[in-house]
């Protein structure tokens, strides 16, 4: 087998496994239903599906000039991979041991852990992104996401009846902890799975001096002033963390509407897992042929047509449907992101690129995410969360309608 293919099989397993482990703690079904039982307020539950990748994406920008700077990018990933996964396992055993006689401390760990392991990737993301783009050849790597998604399918498939079984057996916060014991384990595992990824080693550009922090935001300003194509890239994804209007509420209002237990999250669960294979294997074959802006325009639509089902859901089959499609078209949208990240910034600026696009998505997903919470709180109404989050897709259709195909470009 030759470099690039087994880095290739290295990548796709290492992601599997790392996203198959999440699945236990689904930010969109589970965590949000474990947050409510354990007290969280409404504003908390809005968060915690954008908590992780909050982190994921603002925090680059504390580390993008260094990594530029870099020779290893394998390196810089190993080091900041350890808390990143270890953190689930820390909020495991507090919320075991500690759960039941104070659900403060529960809540606490079961918010913080999306959190810091955001915080801690997020360091590492531009090196982890520069990695996957020199070990992986341009036109395989929405196959790559594809492949790393349907693999955390497989697993999703388990975790959605294991976590309906543990739930039903297991009242109150041992089966929360249990699931996050679960999940600490597939991240451990997908560790050891990153380490056998060979680096192909590129030089970093010889610069004078390191950049002042005054002088790097001069250069963030200046790169949103000068490349048009990045700015409505840039402004598609600060537009696009509207459906946080209603995805976080959507779990808890089924169980309400169809008086449902807690183990109807495993059942959503299942239903978003079955969306993640179809979203993923069209996406992967579109997205290797097509580029990413088609797949970012689809998924806007796609969104759409969700926001529009959610709103009138009532039955137990309509909300599985709603669970697949959006879970689909999320994955459609992942893949196409990474995959018109990667080619729309020069190669050596990747990881400034990178920080500056979450630098201004997180902020964007944590205002969405509060307003929508004030909103379900004042009014209760998924008709209005889901007019509102419509409005916003429409506004991040229109920006990627904007960016120039860097595949048309170049050909």
């Amino acid at each position: 087998m030759n470099r690039d293919r087994k880095n290739y099989f290295a990548h796709a397993l290492e992601g599997g496994l790392f996203m198959g482990g999440m699945a236990f703690l689904a930010a969109d079904t589970v965590l949000t239903v474990m947050a409510q039982q354990l007290g969280a307020p409404n504003w908390l539950i809005a968060l915690l599906p954008t908590a992780m990748f909050a982190g994921l994406v603002m925090a680059p920008i504390m580390t993008a000039s260094f990594i530029e700077r870099s020779r290893s990018m394998k390196r810089i990933t190993l080091f900041t991979g350890v808390p990143q996964r270890a953190v689930f396992l820390v909020a495991g055993i507090v919320i075991i041991v500690w759960g039941d006689d104070h659900p403060g401390y529960a809540l606490a760990a079961l918010a913080l852990a999306p959190v810091l392991s955001g915080v801690f990737g997020g360091i590492g993301q531009g090196a982890w992104v520069q990695l996957v783009a020199r070990t992986v050849p341009a036109n395989r790597r929405s196959s790559l996401t594809a492949t790393r998604n349907l693999i955390a399918a497989c697993i999703g498939l388990g975790a959605g009846l294991v976590i309906k079984r543990v739930l039903d057996e297991h009242d109150g916060a041992i089966g929360f902890g249990i699931l996050h014991l679960i999940a600490f384990g597939f991240l451990a595992a997908s560790y050891i799975a990153f380490l056998s990824i060979q680096e192909n080693i590129v030089e970093p550009v010889k610069t004078t001096r390191q950049r002042s922090l005054k002088a790097y935001f001069i250069e963030l300003i200046d790169i949103l002033r000068v490349d048009r194509d990045f700015r409505y890239f840039a402004l598609m994804r600060v537009t696009g963390p509207a459906a946080s209007f209603l995805i976080p509420f959507m779990t808890i209002y089924a169980i309400r509407v169809l008086g449902a237990s807690e183990g109807f999250a495993g059942d959503a669960l299942v239903a978003a897992t079955l969306g993640q294979f179809v979203g993923n294997i069209g996406a992967g074959y579109m997205g290797d042929r097509l580029g990413g802006k088609a797949l970012l325009v689809w998924a806007r639509v796609l969104f759409l047509g969700a926001f529009l089902f959610a709103a009138f859901a009532q039955s137990y089959a309509a909300f599985m449907a709603y669970f697949f499609i959006i879970s689909a078209t999320n994955f459609v949208n992942i893949i196409g992101n990474m995959t018109l990240m990667m080619e729309i910034a020069p190669d050596h600026k990747r990881p400034t690129y990178g920080a500056l696009a979450g630098l201004l998505n997180g902020p964007s997903m944590i205002l969405f995410a509060l307003a929508g919470s004030f909103l379900w709180t004042k009014f209760d109404s998924m008709q209005l969360q889901a007019l509102i989050a419509s409005i916003g897709m429409l506004f991040s259709l229109f920006f990627i309608c904007q960016v120039k195909d860097p595949r048309n470009a170049k050909g």
